[in-house]
């Protein structure tokens, strides 16, 4: 996996800006190569993204359901179309020296945010184990940002889930400057 990552943005919300490189401790058991990067691309889904995105929630530990199938996505894309977004990432491993792809561009990562009005909010964020620990997950949290302040949203929230399995992301919460609020209780109820 690379220390390193590039990205770009297809507008306002989704625009990346590259970071530095990433700290990296190396060890006897150091065995992958620093000339490789990743390279990606934040933008908005389409349909044709499902069936890689859906593999990366379900990898992550995403608890899916009826409303995460695609008709569903497809069909709050259209009917809420000015507060239901859903981004994703395109990856790549490129060698950073020859300036070529060492794999094929794919589905690295992707989330959902929503706004009702007042605030926005953010859904089954989750990066791929193979893209991880390169910033993706920051990213994606940085375009929900930004595209809540396009909404013009008061304030930003997400669930989590409490499980071992989110420790990853719990910790770019923490990190990014999310408080958890441990006074309210998320309930459920299948109706």
């Amino acid at each position: 996996m690379s220390a390193q990552r590039r990205g770009t943005g297809a507008d306002s919300a989704t625009q990346e800006k590259p970071r530095a490189q990433k700290e990296h401790v190396h060890g006897p058991h150091c065995n992958h190569s620093h000339d490789v990067i990743c390279e990606f691309r934040i933008r908005h889904y389409k349909k044709e993204d499902y069936k890689q995105l859906r593999a990366v929630w379900k990898i992550s530990g995403i608890g899916l359901d009826d409303t995460d199938k695609a008709a569903s996505i497809h069909a709050n894309l259209k009917r809420n179309s000015h507060g239901y977004r859903v981004f994703v990432i395109e990856a790549q491993m490129v060698d950073q020296k020859k300036k070529t792809p060492v794999s094929d561009a794919r589905i690295g990562g992707g989330v959902i945010t929503t706004f009702d009005g007042h605030r926005a909010y953010i859904y089954h964020l989750a990066v791929h184990p193979d893209f991880r620990g390169v910033g993706l997950g920051r990213a994606l949290l940085d375009t929900c940002e930004r595209q809540a302040k396009l909404w013009n949203a008061k304030h930003l929230r997400l669930s989590a889930r409490t499980d071992k399995s989110r420790a990853p992301a719990h910790q770019i919460y923490k990190t990014s400057g999310w408080i958890a609020d441990d006074t309210i209780w998320t309930y459920k109820k299948t109706l």
